[in-house]
C-alpha cells in the first residue's frame, strides 16, 4: 500500500490500524516460529529459553501491542476531530487523550524493545541455527510499526502551526496551548519509541554483562525479593546504551577519582532501591559489542569502602 500517496489532510486512521494489525500479527507469527525453530538448535537454547520464558513473552508482547494500537488509536482519532473542527472543546478533548493515552504508549514500547531484543539475543548466543533467516525476518518486522511515522509527522507539524498561529494571535484560546503542550509530549514519546524500533532492525553494538566476584558476592546479601527489581531497573539503564547514551549518562553519576596519567575510565554509579552500583563501560565497535562491567552493588553506608577498593583494583589493572 502506497501509504505517501494518501490526502495531506488528516490522521489516517483506518490505513494505520489495518496496518499495525498486520505488522503486530506478523511480528508475534515470526516470534513464534523462531522459537520454535531455534530451541532445537541444542546446548542451552532449551534451558535458556524456559529461564527466559520467551514463549510467554512473545504472548505477552502480543497483548501490550493491542493495547498500544488502543491508546495510539484515541489520540489519533481526536487529533482528526480537531484538524476537522478547530474549536475550545475538540482542542481540549485532543490534549486529554494524549495526557490519557501516552503513559500506555511509552510503557508499551519500552515492553516491545525488551520482548525483542531478548528474543535476539537468545537465538544469536545461546540457540544459533545455521542457515536460518528468522532473526533477521522477525527483527525487519518490527519497522512495520514506524512504517506511518513519514506520513503522520509533517501532519502533527502542520497542526502545530495552525495552533501556533491561535495562540500568537492575541486571543485566548483555552485549549490551543494545552494542545501545544501536550502535543511536544506526544512528540518525544514518538521521538523514543521510534529509536527503540530502529534499536531492533538495526543491529546496535551488542550489549555483554562482565560481573566481578566481588558483585556477585554483594547480590548475595540483597534480600532475593529486591533482587528482581534492582535487575529490572539496571537493564533498563544499560539498554538505553544502545539506542540513546544520553539517556544513559542521564540516570548514572560519573565517580570521580585519581587516575594513573593517561588513564581515562568511565567509573560510574546507579542507584536502585537503596542499592548503589558501581560499573564501567567500554564500547569496542569492532567486536561489535558494548561491555557493562558490574564491580560492586553496596549501601550508601559502604560505598565510600567499596569506592576505594575499587579505585585501587582499577589503578592496579593499569600499572
Amino acid at each position: 500500500m502506497d501509504i505517501t500517496a494518501s490526502e495531506d489532510t488528516g490522521f489516517l486512521v483506518e490505513e494505520w490500524a489495518t496496518e499495525m494489525d498486520a505488522a503486530s500479527g506478523d511480528i508475534c507469527l515470526l516470534g513464534q516460529g523462531l522459537i520454535t525453530a531455534h530451541r532445537k538448535a541444542g546446548g542451552r537454547a532449551e534451558e535458556v529459553c524456559e529461564n527466559w520464558k520467551l514463549a510467554q513473552r512473545q504472548a505477552e508482547e502480543r497483548q501490550v501491542l493491542d493495547s498500544l494500537f488502543l491508546a495510539a488509536r484515541g489520540i489519533l482519532e481526536k487529533l482528526n476531530e480537531t484538524v476537522r473542527h478547530m474549536e475550545a472543546g475538540t482542542m481540549h478533548e485532543a490534549a486529554e487523550a494524549i495526557e490519557r493515552n501516552l503513559p500506555i504508549v511509552e510503557d508499551a514500547f519500552l515492553v516491545v524493545r525488551h520482548c525483542a531484543q531478548d528474543l535476539l539475543h537468545w537465538a544469536q548466543r545461546y540457540a544459533v541455527l545455521e542457515g536460518s533467516t528468522l532473526p533477521d525476518n522477525y527483527r525487519k518486522s518490527h519497522a512495520r510499526l514506524i512504517a506511518f511515522a513519514p506520513v503522520f509527522k509533517p501532519r502533527l507539524e502542520s497542526l502545530q502551526m495552525k495552533l501556533l498561529e491561535r495562540v500568537s494571535g492575541g486571543d485566548v484560546e483555552p485549549g490551543a496551548n494545552q494542545l501545544l503542550s501536550a502535543i511536544t509530549r506526544y512528540n518525544a514519546v514518538l521521538d523514543t519509541a521510534r529509536r527503540f524500533i530502529r534499536a531492533v532492525v538495526e543491529p546496535p553494538l551488542e550489549l555483554v554483562f562482565a560481573e566481578t566476584k566481588e558483585f556477585l558476592a554483594d547480590v548475595e546479601e540483597i534480600p532475593v525479593s529486591e533482587r528482581g527489581a534492582i535487575a529490572s531497573e539496571l537493564n533498563d539503564c544499560c539498554q538505553s546504551l544502545q539506542y540513546d547514551r544520553a539517556v544513559f549518562e542521564e540516570k548514572v553519576v560519573p565517580v570521580r577519582w585519581q587516575q594513573p596519567e593517561g588513564i581515562d575510565s568511565s567509573l560510574v554509579v546507579f542507584d536502585s532501591n537503596g542499592m548503589r552500583i558501581l560499573m564501567t563501560v567500554d564500547e569496542d565497535p569492532i567486536f561489535g559489542q558494548i561491555t557493562v562491567h558490574l564491580l560492586r552493588a553496596v549501601c550508601a553506608d559502604d560505598f565510600g569502602k567499596a569506592c576505594a577498593l575499587v579505585n585501587e583494583a582499577l589503578c592496579d589493572e593499569w600499572r
